[in-house]
């Protein structure tokens, strides 16, 4: 989870990088996957990446 909390503000801005550096502890696998961005439990945003 990247922020949990109540925001003030009628906009909120944030970064988060993921790294994909390949390590022992995880795999990853090739292909579409996605992320999505939940507000108060409700998906808003939802995109895709490919890994390759």
């Amino acid at each position: 989870m990247i922020y949990q909390g109540e925001i003030k503000q009628n906009q909120k801005s944030f970064l988060k990088k993921q790294s994909f550096k390949t390590m022992t502890t995880r795999k990853h696998y090739l292909g579409e996957h996605f992320i999505s961005i939940l507000i108060n439990g409700k998906r808003k945003v939802k995109k895709s990446f490919l890994l390759g």
